[in-house]
């Protein structure tokens, strides 16, 4: 079981191994063992030999294979990033202190902060926030919210159909607008799926 990261990683060394900041958005990896979750795999009837061995940010995962070696021109060892974007974007801007929050944007963004030790009380499991394992050690403790998708969707729908904004010129044309004509919920799941944004809008 390789995920993405974990692939391009054993295409250049020709090791198999599963990071754990992104084996942990899986949801198969127990947020107290910061391993894989027998049971919870048993109960999907996966098989578990898939399912190698979690090695933390910051392994050497080991040097080039050959053909890379001969393709490259070089050697080098090979040492595993926190390989879930989050779990980088979070490590370059550590919390200061026990009250820091982040927010990491993109097509999605997180809002979020570092914790010790993951929440699993019964309220937590009520609330649409997830334990992801961290790079460090820590826990990122967040929520998945709506970021540029609706933004990103309609430009490329325009685009599409001839004309070409820039995000600057999107920028301008909503500042321009009539303020509070309408109200728009990011989240609806009308917008999840990709294709005509601006017209599911409308």
């Amino acid at each position: 079981f390789l995920m993405v990261p974990d692939y391009l990683n054993y295409r250049l060394t020709g090791v198999m191994a599963n990071e754990y900041t992104n084996a942990s958005t899986t949801a198969l990896v127990g947020a107290i063992s910061k391993d894989w979750d027998d049971e919870i795999i048993n109960r999907l009837g996966l098989p578990r030999k898939i399912f190698g061995r979690i090695s933390t940010p910051g392994t050497k995962l080991g040097n080039l294979s050959s053909a890379v070696k001969d393709y490259v021109g070089f050697d080098c060892t090979v040492v595993l990033p926190a390989t879930h974007d989050t779990g980088s974007a979070f490590l370059a801007v550590p919390a200061r202190d026990d009250k820091a929050v982040y927010l990491s944007s993109g097509t999605w963004s997180l809002l979020g902060t570092e914790l010790d030790a993951p929440i699993l009380t019964a309220d937590h499991c009520q609330s649409g926030l997830s334990n992801e394992l961290g790079a460090n050690g820590k826990i990122n403790y967040l929520k998945n919210i709506i970021g540029l998708w609706l933004i990103q969707e309609s430009r490329r729908e325009y685009k599409r159909r001839g004309q070409a904004y820039s995000f600057a010129e999107l920028e301008q044309q909503a500042l321009a607008a009539e303020p509070l004509l309408s109200f728009i919920d990011p989240d609806a799941p009308e917008f999840v799926a990709p294709g005509d944004l601006p017209g599911r809008i409308q």
